[in-house]
C-alpha cells in the first residue's frame, strides 16, 4: 500500500488536539509531527514499517514525513496532537538525521503526563500557554 501526501493538513498547518471515538485513516504523510493516544479500546497503528495493536494507556508517535495509518481495533476512544514544524523546530533540529527506532510508547506514567498538557492544551486559550505545553510534550518525548 502507498501512503499518500494529505495536501489538505500541510496547507492547514495548524495546532489540532482532539478527542474522538471510532478512529481511522488511511495510509498518509505530512510535515507535522502526530502523536496518538489510546485512552479505551484498541487501534492498530502503521508508522513506517512498523505495526501494533495499541491497547489504553499507550501511544504512538509519528514523525514529519513519517507514514502512518490508524484502524480501530475495538470499541477505541483516542486523543491526538498534530504539532506543525513551526512550533517544533528545535525539537527537530535535535533529531535531525536520527529515526525513532520504536514509534510505539507504552510507559503508563508518560502516557498520563502527555494526556494531562493534552486537557491544558484544549482548555487554555492563551497561545503562549498551549505552546509551552507543547514544548513539555515534546521534552518528555526526548527524555
Amino acid at each position: 500500500m502507498q501512503a499518500e501526501f494529505n495536501l489538505f493538513r500541510e496547507q492547514s498547518n495548524r495546532l489540532i488536539c482532539e478527542a474522538a471515538r471510532h478512529p481511522g485513516s488511511n495510509l498518509h504523510f505530512h510535515s507535522q509531527i502526530e502523536l496518538y493516544l489510546v485512552v479505551s479500546g484498541e487501534v492498530e497503528v502503521w508508522i513506517n514499517n512498523c505495526r501494533r495493536v495499541l491497547s489504553a494507556g499507550e501511544l504512538s508517535v509519528a514523525l514529519s514525513y513519517d507514514a502512518h495509518s490508524y484502524h480501530e481495533v475495538h470499541d477505541a476512544e483516542i486523543e491526538y496532537l498534530i504539532v506543525p514544524t513551526d512550533l517544533c523546530g528545535e525539537f527537530l533540529q535535535v533529531l535531525q538525521n536520527k529515526q525513532i527506532e520504536n514509534p510505539f510508547i507504552s510507559d503508563r506514567m508518560l502516557f498520563d503526563k502527555i494526556k494531562d498538557c493534552f486537557a491544558q492544551i484544549r482548555s487554555s486559550g492563551n497561545e503562549i500557554s498551549v505552546r509551552g505545553y507543547v514544548y513539555v510534550i515534546l521534552g518528555l518525548l526526548l527524555d
